[in-house]
C-alpha cells in the first residue's frame, strides 16, 4: 500500500497470545521511521519535517551548564510533571497556572500517553488529511469508531497550524468547534506543533484564546520544530484544573514516568528567553511554494506552517529526480505530495530547478 504497510501478528513468535490484539492493525514500521531510513537514498529531501540549523549558542550553553552543575551536585529523579522553573516560565507565557503545565519529552509521546486514558469506545474525529500518528495510536488502543471533524464525537483532534496541508484554522472556525465540544460533552486534543510559525493576528496560537476552550480542552505543545528540539526532546501539555483529566493525568504521568531530564529543561527554559528560531524554515517554505506557483502548480501551506500541500499525482518523478517527498496517501489522501521547508535554502531551490528541468 504505497508507503504505508500493514501486518498481522506473526503467530511464530514466543508468547503471541499475550500481545493485545489491536497492535494487529497498526503499521510496521510506523512510516515517518520508513522513510526516514530510506531518505539518504535521496540528494534532496524534502520529506521529513526535521530541524536543519544547529542549536543556538545559548541553548548549547545552557544544556552544558547544566551537565555541569549535575557534576558538582546530586540532582536525582526530578519532579514527573517537571522542574517548576520551566513550568512556571511557560504558564507565565500561555497565560495559565503553572499547575496546568506538565513537561513531556514531546507532542507524540504524550498525545499517545494520554489517549490510554479514554474509552476505547469513544468516538474519535480527526482532520483529513491528518497526521499519520493520530490514526496510528488511535488504533493501538482499539479506538476504531472514527469520524470526521465537525461530526458528533466524545473525542476531537485538531491540529493547527495543520500538517501536512501548512493552513492554520481562524478564530471563527476553532470557535464553532469549541462550541460544538461543549455542546456534546466532547473533549479537544489540540496539537499546537507549529503555532511558533503562525504570522497573523487572526490565526490563535493557542485553544485557550477561545472562549469556553478550558471546559473542553487540552493543549499539547513542543520545542521541537520552534527551538530545534528534536533530537532533545522536550515538550508540554496543559491541562485546565477544572477538567476532570487533570488529576488523572497528572497522577498517571507520577505513575508511569520519570519526568524529562534535567539538562533539557534548563535547554528548554534559555528556548523560551530566546523566543523562536524559525525565520530559515518559513524561508524555505517560501522558496519551495513561489517556486511551485510560477511552475503553475496548485499549492497552499507555507505560511503558517513550512509545509507544502501540493496537487501533484505524478509522485514517482520525484523520486526519478533524486527528491524526497512525502504522497498524500500516508496522511490519507490521493493525488498530493507533502513538501517540507525544513531542507536547506540551497536544496529547495535545487528541487524546483530540478522539476523545471
Amino acid at each position: 500500500m504505497s508507503q504505508v504497510d500493514f501486518f498481522v501478528i506473526s503467530n511464530k513468535g514466543a508468547n503471541v497470545e499475550l500481545i493485545a490484539s489491536s497492535f494487529a492493525q497498526t503499521s510496521e514500521p510506523y512510516v515517518f521511521a520508513k522513510i526516514k531510513n530510506s531518505s539518504n537514498m535521496f540528494a534532496i529531501d524534502l520529506g521529513i519535517g526535521d530541524i536543519s540549523e544547529p542549536l543556538h549558542p545559548d541553548i548549547q550553553e545552557a544544556f552544558k551548564e547544566a551537565i555541569q552543575e549535575m557534576s558538582m551536585r546530586s540532582i536525582g529523579y526530578g519532579p514527573e510533571v517537571g522542574h517548576l522553573f520551566l513550568r512556571q516560565a511557560i504558564a507565565e507565557k500561555e497565560r495559565v497556572s503553572p499547575d496546568e503545565v506538565f513537561i513531556t519529552d514531546g507532542i507524540c509521546p504524550s498525545l499517545s500517553l494520554f489517549l490510554n486514558l479514554l474509552k476505547p469506545t469513544c468516538r474519535v474525529a480527526i482532520p483529513s488529511p491528518a497526521y499519520p500518528q493520530y490514526r496510528s495510536a488511535l488504533t493501538m488502543r482499539g479506538m476504531t469508531q472514527l469520524v470526521e471533524i465537525g461530526d458528533p464525537c466524545d473525542v476531537m483532534i485538531l491540529n493547527s497550524p495543520n500538517n501536512p496541508t501548512g493552513e492554520a484554522m481562524s478564530r471563527d472556525e476553532l470557535g464553532e468547534l469549541v462550541d460544538k465540544a461543549r455542546s456534546w460533552k466532547a473533549l479537544i486534543l489540540f496539537d499546537a506543533a507549529y503555532e511558533a510559525f503562525i504570522s497573523s493576528d487572526e490565526i490563535p496560537h493557542s485553544i485557550f484564546e477561545i472562549e469556553g476552550a478550558r471546559e473542553c480542552a487540552i493543549q499539547f505543545s513542543s520545542f521541537s520544530k520552534s527551538s530545534g528540539f528534536t533530537g532533545l526532546r522536550c515538550g508540554y501539555t496543559i491541562v485546565p484544573k477544572n477538567l476532570a483529566v487533570h488529576p488523572i493525568w497528572k497522577h498517571y504521568l507520577e505513575t508511569n514516568t520519570n519526568g524529562v531530564a534535567y539538562p533539557q529543561q534548563r535547554a528548554a527554559l534559555k528556548a523560551l528567553e530566546i523566543g523562536p528560531r524559525i525565520e530559515g524554515y518559513r524561508e524555505g517554505a517560501r522558496i519551495l511554494k513561489e517556486g511551485l506557483l510560477e511552475l503553475g502548480q496548485k499549492v497552499q501551506g507555507g505560511e503558517h506552517c513550512p509545509y507544502i500541500w501540493w496537487e501533484n499525482d505524478d509522485f514517482d518523478r520525484l523520486a526519478q529526480l533524486g527528491i524526497l517527498a512525502i504522497s498524500g496517501e500516508v496522511f490519507g489522501a490521493k493525488g498530493f505530495v507533502r513538501l517540507s521547508g525544513f531542507a536547506s535554502h540551497d536544496n529547495c531551490k535545487e528541487a524546483i530547478r530540478r522539476l523545471n528541468g
